[in-house]
């Protein structure tokens, strides 16, 4: 494995302050002798919380990974498993397959590799699906709608959808004059959390109800931050009662990911809380099936990301995708 970051276990242990629910602390961390491979991102854990699958990007290719939660890290080998190419993977319930998207279409493949089926084959750019907790719909992003489509991140909207697991019958949820990025399904079904950006600065996170949202996508939705900084990435606990989130809000709200975190608020917007604190950057949380664990992304100054596992009260921090030395 072409490792992102060499910590040593001392370095490990100073970072893992307890009480305090430190990420990082003054470690120092420094780029590897090759950048073969520049990152590891979008951590989604498993429903068995066995597994996590996850976004790698190896020699300029992004791909889908999975690695076993209680082995990984703990040697000098590469403990990931290749499952195809593509990005942003979510599984269904049951475990037996995984969404995910590649150069601009949703797919499903069964976790082990096989069977892989392509979903969408429209013109728009479609990504970040989330599978619902009963198995029968994807939610995902799109800027089909919207003209110069051929990528979310490009165009100046684009919405939330949802569609059967085998591609058909798409419906959109939301209709608004932002980006609307990273659909994820409150436990019961019937909210979906999203965030939306109309520029670098600020992102606001919302809450539809779907039903609401399929009888009148334009007037669905909730807001539950201000958009005085940029929360992104919204993720609700097993429960139903949190969701956790990336946000640069603890530093200058000018969209620099360098500056994030990731928080924890109570599912109607009150009660923020600031998880990891660290220089480095935060993102793109994944709650455990106990609802005891945060997976995220996390970069060093050198930009390289790394797949990282900790409790809620800051402790157990372990690294899936770096090596300690």
């Amino acid at each position: 494995m072409n490792k992102r970051w060499q910590v040593t276990s001392i370095q490990i242990l100073v970072c893992t302050v307890l009480a305090t629910m430190t990420l990082a602390c003054s470690c120092s961390l420094r780029p590897p002798e090759s950048t073969a491979h520049p990152g590891d991102y979008h951590p989604a854990w498993s429903p068995d919380g066995r597994q996590i699958a996850y976004t790698s990007v190896r020699g300029g290719e992004q791909t889908i990974r999975i690695v076993n939660v209680d082995e990984a890290g703990q040697d000098e080998g590469d403990d990931s498993t290749y499952i195809t190419d593509g990005a942003d993977p979510t599984w269904s319930p049951n475990g037996s397959q995984i969404a995910f998207q590649h150069e601009g279409d949703l797919y499903r493949i069964d976790a082990d590799g096989s069977n892989r089926t392509r979903l969408t084959r429209d013109s728009g750019w479609n990504q970040a699906p989330a599978w619902s907790p009963d198995g029968q719909n994807i939610a995902f992003v799109s800027g089909r709608d919207h003209e110069g489509s051929e990528d979310v991140y490009e165009v100046h909207n684009s919405e939330v959808y949802i569609m059967d697991t085998d591609g058909r019958d798409s419906s959109r949820l939301t209709v608004s004059q932002t980006k609307n990025r990273t659909p994820a399904w409150s436990p019961d079904g019937q909210w979906i959390a999203y965030y939306s950006s109309d520029g670098p600065n600020e992102a606001v996170i919302h809450v539809l109800n779907l039903a609401d949202a399929q009888a009148d996508p334009e007037n669905s939705s909730v807001s539950l931050t201000d958009g005085a900084a940029y929360d992104q990435e919204p993720v609700w606990s097993p429960d139903g009662q949190w969701i956790a989130f990336a946000s640069n809000r603890q530093g200058p709200a000018d969209g620099n990911v360098n500056h994030g975190a990731i928080y924890v608020m109570a599912s109607d917007g009150s009660e923020v809380r600031r998880i990891t604190t660290s220089d480095l950057w935060a993102s793109q949380p994944a709650w455990s099936p106990d609802g005891q664990w945060l997976a995220f992304s996390i970069k060093g100054e050198d930009d390289l990301g790394d797949i990282t596992i900790m409790k809620l009260d800051g402790s157990e921090l372990r690294c899936l995708t770096c090596v300690a030395e």
